[in-house]
């Protein structure tokens, strides 16, 4: 968990799911805001479902407050908070 990722969150001006999901997202990030958790993960933490969960990362990245790498096997996703 970072505290500077959900200092970060907290404030930012999204509402709703994506809210839930980018501070669910801010839970897991590391100290350079990196995170790996998955969609399972974030639907426990976020409270919405696996289709919402996936419909806020897609609004979060458009809207880059996330950075989301899909070239890998493993999703990555990197929150502003750096």
């Amino acid at each position: 968990m970072s505290n500077a990722a959900l200092s970060w969150a907290f404030p930012v001006p999204v509402t709703g799911p994506r809210k839930a999901v980018l501070t669910a997202l801010a839970e897991h990030a590391d100290e350079i805001g990196g995170c790996w958790p998955s969609i399972a993960r974030l639907v426990l933490y976020s409270g919405v479902s696996e289709r919402t969960v996936q419909t806020a990362l897609k609004d979060l990245e458009r809207a880059n407050l996330v950075r989301i790498d899909h070239s890998s096997g493993r999703t990555s996703t990197a929150i502003g908070c750096r």
